[in-house]
């Protein structure tokens, strides 16, 4: 799809929230990463809401370099965890069988702990349709949803690496919905390309079109939303 926002005025946002949190935060947060979101508004709503998420993809890993992730499997967890190790992927540190959903985080606390233990969850594409039973609101709530990975044994880390440089947005049926770009652990050139890639692909799984977009914002904690394309200044 056609990039039909001014990237310019994309990059001036950045900019401008960069400049932002430099002036507003404290010593100690400075030394962290705070996640920056995009949020896209449409003017209608049609039809019924599309089922499952649609993967944006982008050049840098809108996650943290040290994010902890968590990998939900049907079975074999100790295979995994030695494919895992084998391939030399970081990131994620615990792997969950569907079992261990079922029994370990059967209750809602046990849930709510699991959803904030990890900054991420991964699930294989093959007990995708299990998750929303098995985890329930908590995760949605905390957009800590699984995004869906596929796994084989060959290219496990080609396909993990995929999708932690990927953002995923799911069209629950609102005309407001926001998916995440990427850190203040990035650069603004590094942010404002993530940005470039992303919201084409957010506008067409979301919108349909450029015509239904009412307004895209930069979003970040204690900041006003940056808005960098609007329709009544199209």
């Amino acid at each position: 799809m056609a990039k039909e926002f001014d990237e310019q005025q994309a990059k001036k946002a950045i900019q401008a929230l960069y400049k932002t949190f430099k002036a507003k935060a404290s010593e100690d947060l400075l030394d962290s990463e705070p996640a920056v979101h995009v949020q896209l508004v449409i003017k209608k709503v049609s039809g019924k809401p599309k089922s499952g998420a649609k993967r944006l993809p982008m050049k840098y890993s809108p996650l943290p370099e040290n994010a902890d992730v968590c990998l939900i499997v049907k079975d074999n967890v100790e295979k995994w965890e030695d494919l895992i190790k084998t391939n030399e992927i970081a990131n994620v540190s615990k792997v969950i069988d569907v079992k261990g959903l079922e029994t370990t985080y059967k209750t809602y606390e046990a849930r709510r702990k699991l959803a904030g233990s990890y900054d991420a969850f991964l699930v294989s594409d093959n007990v995708t349709h299990l998750m929303p039973a098995r985890l329930g609101s908590t995760f949605v709530k905390r957009n800590k949803f699984p995004n869906p990975v596929r796994l084989t044994p060959t290219t496990i880390k080609q396909q993990i690496e995929k999708v932690l440089r990927s953002s995923f947005v799911r069209d629950g049926g609102s005309t407001t919905t926001s998916a995440k770009i990427g850190h203040l652990g990035l650069t603004e050139d590094q942010l404002h390309e993530n940005l470039v890639m992303a919201v084409p692909e957010h506008v067409k799984a979301v919108a349909g079109n450029w015509d239904n977009v009412l307004s895209i914002s930069l979003l970040f904690p204690n900041v006003p939303a940056l808005v960098f394309y609007s329709a009544s200044f199209k």
